[in-house]
């Protein structure tokens, strides 16, 4: 679980957390991602954009470090 905290005017955007699960699968691996807490102010397709591209940039310097 991550706990993100922004700075921020309006308290309801403050706070949110980030629940993942890993799992091995041949070739790679699977990863189930719940959000909580998110602000209505975020749109939820903009939310999953920016973790996917995370996890792409995380990825690379995985394979990088090989």
């Amino acid at each position: 679980m991550q706990i993100i905290e922004f700075t921020t005017c309006d308290p309801s955007v403050a706070t949110s957390t980030l629940s993942a699960t890993w799992h091995y699968v041949e070739g790679g691996t699977d990863i189930q991602e719940v959000p909580d807490g998110l602000s209505s102010l975020i749109a939820l397709d903009d939310n999953k954009l920016g973790r996917r591209n995370s996890l792409g940039k995380l990825a690379a310097k995985a394979e990088a470090a090989r």
